[in-house]
């Protein structure tokens, strides 16, 4: 995985963006923990 293993999801919420986390989580955003769970 690119990224060290973190999705634009990680990144809004490392960086406080919660709003954005939101959004992404409504239309189907994943942390990479979630993404490693589901063996992609």
């Amino acid at each position: 995985m690119k990224g060290g293993g973190y999705t634009v999801l990680d990144l809004a919420y490392l960086k406080d963006h919660t709003g954005l986390a939101d959004l992404l989580r409504k239309h189907g955003g994943k942390t990479g923990e979630e993404l490693k769970a589901e063996g992609k």
